[in-house]
């Protein structure tokens, strides 16, 4: 992704917009329970190197809803981290991942980008949601 295109997100306008543009959803494999209070970044690449351009925390329900509105989208490379270890440490649970770094591409900034992480202490799994 060229320079311009992190500048207009850097730029881009706060609208109410009730639709978010990129989410997560953090799931308990093991306990069966959505995954709150996990620390969430979000990153853009720009050039050669990324840029992080938001951060949140998961709530009761295991979203994270706030990363970016739809009208802050822009065609890219992005990546989603998750703080795990601290997680499963509050749980008194051992992990072998200290953190998740999910990498995706957005084509089209017009469409949402939902990335559920479903999580155990020692195996994980992404996929786009809707």
């Amino acid at each position: 992704m060229g320079m311009m295109a992190c500048m207009q997100l850097m730029g881009a306008e706060n609208q109410d917009v009730v639709t978010c543009g990129v989410s997560t959803q953090v799931l308990d494999l093991v306990r069966g329970v959505p995954v709150s209070r996990m620390a969430v970044t979000l990153w853009l690449e720009c050039g050669n190197s990324w840029t992080q351009i938001s951060e949140g925390i998961t709530d009761a329900g295991g979203y994270c809803t706030n990363l970016l509105r739809m009208n802050e989208v822009v065609a890219g490379r992005y990546k989603m981290h998750f703080e795990v270890k601290k997680y499963f440490t509050l749980g008194l649970h051992d992990t072998f991942y200290p953190f998740i770094e999910v990498t995706f591409d957005v084509s089209d900034p017009v469409e949402q980008y939902h990335v559920p992480l479903l999580l155990s202490p020692f195996g994980y799994m992404v996929y786009r949601g809707r």
